[in-house]
């Protein structure tokens, strides 16, 4: 048997979908059965098993890598991690934290940025460490970290302190690049025209902000099927004990491709990341839209629009029935109450 075993917290984003479906893939492909799984009793593992980790906290990587050793498994951790980030046997799938950093600092230089705001560090992200360490070494005196403590509001307060100094801003990821949008078009609309905003996640929310954020492609279904190759190359072969590697995924910018395409020893419990409401509420959007299809999208553009299930059914061509079907499948994927709260929580991204 085959367990999957994601960090329920991380599962909830799209990231860990597209890694799941890359693994999934996979094994269905070679007929392998396998389990996903949010939690796993230890008895229930041995050296037969085969081992997932997938996730993006130090700690829980830390834990589960623990209990896998434990029971003589050797697990494959797949996350946006940088290097080897815990202790014990394990091999490791990631994207090439390093190489996306470099193309990012490049691409900034090209547009004569000298001066940086790293923004939205979790502290308890081994893959937000990396790129802050690379941040830091390649601007120099001239870099700012921001960190992500769970406040989405208190980080955009203290980047406005740097706001007049600053010529480009590199996200920890698309949710933070979108929030710092949407306070920049709210307080400060000026400085979008000469700030460099760049993300290093892409998400499917980021595409209605393309406008203004510049966001590197990762393929995490490609990562997740690199884990699936890995596991049917180790499965015979006991006496590895930790083989590393780093994917290299496509990365754009706006002027086009640019290219086709991490240790710590502290482990942080308290992940700021999904502590803030506007990142788990951006997160559930994000899932939405990432699930649209055929006219999905035009009706939320309708409903931020004010307009009634007729009118709705009018434009799209389809039965009133039909759009309410669809509504009450958006206040689900949202776990909201009705479609006033829809409706409010749509304006807020959809623009």
């Amino acid at each position: 048997m085959i367990y999957i075993l994601c960090d329920s917290k991380f599962r909830e984003s799209v990231w860990c979908k597209m890694i799941l479906n890359g693994i999934e893939d996979s094994l269905k492909k070679k007929r392998r059965k396998y389990s996903v799984v949010d939690s796993i009793d230890g008895s229930l593992l041995s050296s037969e098993c085969g081992v997932f980790l997938v996730g993006s906290n130090d700690k829980w990587i830390n834990s589960k890598v623990e209990l896998c050793n434990t029971a003589e498994i050797i697990p494959i951790v797949v996350c946006n991690q940088r290097g080897r980030i815990c202790k014990g046997m394990y091999h490791g799938v990631s994207a090439d934290i390093e190489y996306i950093m470099e193309q990012i600092c490049s691409f900034l230089t090209l547009h004569n940025c000298s001066n940086a705001v790293f923004y939205g560090l979790n502290e308890a992200s081994a893959s937000d460490r990396g790129k802050a360490e690379y941040f830091t070494k390649y601007f120099g005196e001239n870099s700012v970290i921001i960190e992500n403590n769970g406040s989405l509001e208190d980080a955009y307060s203290r980047f406005e302190k740097h706001s007049d100094t600053v010529d480009a801003v590199v996200c920890a990821n698309d949710f933070f690049a979108v929030h710092l949008v949407k306070k920049l078009l709210e307080n400060n609309p000026k400085l979008l025209s000469r700030l460099k905003i760049v993300s290093s996640v892409k998400t499917k929310l980021s595409f209605l902000y393309e406008k203004y954020i510049v966001s590197f492609e990762t393929d995490f279904e490609l990562i997740g099927k690199t884990a699936s190759e890995l596991y049917e190359f180790i499965v015979d072969k006991p006496f590895l004990s930790g083989i590393t590697v780093n994917v290299r995924c496509k990365s754009f910018t706006d002027d086009g491709v640019i290219n086709s395409i991490e240790h710590h020893e502290a482990f942080l419990d308290n992940d700021a990341f999904y502590q803030d409401r506007e990142i788990v509420e951006a997160l559930k959007v994000d899932n939405l839209i990432n699930d649209c299809k055929g006219d999905d999208f035009d009706i939320l553009k309708l409903l931020c629009a004010g307009k009634t299930y007729s009118q709705i059914a009018e434009a799209c061509y389809m039965s009133e029935s039909n759009v309410k079907y669809h509504v009450k499948k958006y206040i689900e994927t949202l776990g909201i109450k009705n479609r006033e709260e829809l409706q409010a929580v749509l304006s807020e991204y959809i623009i």
